[in-house]
């Protein structure tokens, strides 16, 4: 805002202060809300492995009850949960659809740690620009209280569950982010590439996506979209 010619505005009185002050309002409220999208896309996530994983149903022991009971927690060794491997639904098994599950949770996983790459560095440019030394500025950092404990719930975390692997793109690895220095004050098309990265879900193969929804809808009888 400071080397942008005003023009006529210039004559104004405080313009210029005046206008980064409401561009440091809006800023600050944009941040918020980029850091509350990524918080639910965390929840989300951690809502699709907490069902993926709650696929079986294992017999309870019902003492001399003649009534059946259930339980999502296995309490019989050889009770697989699984109906003995008999087919659900139509004519696919219990393992056949966690396998479906699974590569959608790998999908949306890898795509969240790429927005939190895109996430942290945007957040620690616009702290550094408003000349503050608190922030976030590592990859092992939490972007907010409790966030390594949730994303451990969703399995990104590894080595004992302590660190968080880089980000991805489909399968190509990145380098690790704690060895790099964040940008300071993205460019424009910088700041244009982070915006496409982040629309464009580079990490869901939205084909793949639509065939295992069809292919989970048919066998449930029930439209997925």
């Amino acid at each position: 805002m400071p080397e942008i010619n005003l023009g006529a505005l210039k004559e104004m009185p405080e313009i210029r202060s005046k206008a980064c002050n409401k561009l440091y309002h809006k800023r600050e409220h944009c941040s918020t809300k980029l850091l509350s999208s990524y918080k639910g896309m965390v929840i989300a996530a951690i809502d699709l492995v907490k069902a993926s994983g709650s696929m079986r149903c294992y017999l309870r022991d019902s003492g001399s009850s003649s009534i059946i009971k259930y339980s999502d927690e296995q309490e019989d060794p050889s009770d697989h949960g699984d109906g003995g491997g008999i087919p659900v639904f139509s004519c696919f098994s219990i393992s056949f659809f966690e396998d479906l599950a699974g590569e959608l949770v790998k999908m949306f996983t890898r795509e969240l740690s790429l927005k939190r790459f895109l996430v942290m560095d945007l957040l620690f440019s616009t702290s550094m620009e408003d000349g503050r030394q608190e922030g976030i500025f590592s990859w092992s950092d939490d972007l907010y209280t409790g966030e390594f404990n949730d994303l451990r719930s969703t399995g990104m975390l590894v080595h004992d569950g302590f660190y968080l692997s880089p980000p991805q793109i489909m399968d190509w690895q990145s380098s690790d982010p704690s060895n790099r220095e964040p940008l300071i004050s993205p460019s424009h098309e910088v700041l244009q590439v982070y915006l496409t990265t982040w629309l464009a879900d580079l990490n869901i193969e939205m084909n793949r996506v639509s065939e295992i929804f069809s292919v989970v809808g048919d066998a449930i009888g029930v439209k997925l979209a």
